[in-house]
């Protein structure tokens, strides 16, 4: 079918004209009347395996899975980046509840941001690394309405710069419901590790907030922000639903040589 949305519509034959290449970015959108770029939609109109021997971008306001019945795309690279560069974005389609999965696949790295991400039309999105996944600079990743499932040694946040240099504090949410604004999110958020993965070098970039908000959270590896803020908040009241701390699960707020140690706040609506 034909779609009037601003955006970039991912056919299996535009993506095979890819395929030969080291690094791919996939970006989607115009720069508008006044010469800033406005950031529009990533549509998978059917299952997809896309991969890179290097890195692999996409760079959208929203990503969306529009196949009937479930998109599943998977994302194979080294090193894979989600991100909205746009200096406004543009978002109108309206997506209904589907099933599928969005995995990345990511032998080093994911990195996602900076600007705000939503996902739409997809059940489950996976971020699968043994390495860190860096939540960078000043941006959101919202799940629409899927399930967030993060399998990484660390996830952590990282450095984003302005066009002009100026360093950015790092402020992130992540939110498992259907905008970075959602109170009440419906799904949920899982983080664990892999066996015998190992945290990157890197500690992640110091100061600034880290927030992830869902019915439930599930937490069983690093989650590290160093002299930062770190939320963890469960909007869920079923009995099942609250923040899970399980095995392996570190939160860490620690000083650096250059700032006192951060903190760390847990809130719970069902008790």
């Amino acid at each position: 079918g034909t779609s009037t949305a601003d955006g970039l519509y991912l056919t299996k034959t535009l993506w095979d004209e890819f395929t030969q290449f080291e690094d791919i970015t996939l970006v989607a959108g115009y720069t508008g009347s006044d010469s800033k770029f406005v950031s529009t939609e990533i549509q998978f109109k059917d299952s997809f395996d896309l991969s890179a021997t290097g890195s692999l971008t996409l760079d959208a306001a929203q990503i969306l899975g529009l196949k009937t019945g479930g998109t599943n795309v998977n994302l194979n690279a080294p090193a894979v980046n989600l991100r909205n560069s746009g200096d406004r974005s543009k978002i109108s389609t309206m997506v209904p509840a589907n099933s599928g999965t969005f995995t990345v696949n990511a032998a080093n790295e994911i990195n996602v941001g900076g600007g705000d991400v939503l996902f739409g039309g997809f059940e489950t999105i996976a971020l699968n690394s043994p390495g860190d996944v860096i939540l960078k600079g000043q941006g959101s990743l919202t799940t629409g309405n899927a399930d967030l499932q993060i399998r990484s040694a660390r996830v952590t946040t990282g450095a984003a710069y302005q066009t002009d240099g100026t360093y950015l504090v790092p402020r992130f949410s992540v939110v498992a419901g259907k905008n970075k604004e959602d109170l009440n999110p419906v799904h949920s958020i899982t983080m664990t590790a892999p066996t015998n993965s190992q945290p990157g070098a890197s500690a992640g970039t110091s100061g600034g907030m880290l927030e992830f908000a869902a019915r439930k959270i599930e937490l069983s590896t690093v989650l590290q922000a160093d002299s930062g803020t770190i939320k963890l908040t469960s909007a869920g009241t079923g009995a099942t639903d609250g923040i899970f701390l399980k095995d392996s699960a570190q939160v860490l707020a620690r000083g650096t040589d250059d700032a006192p140690g951060g903190r760390v706040f847990l809130r719970t609506d069902n008790g």
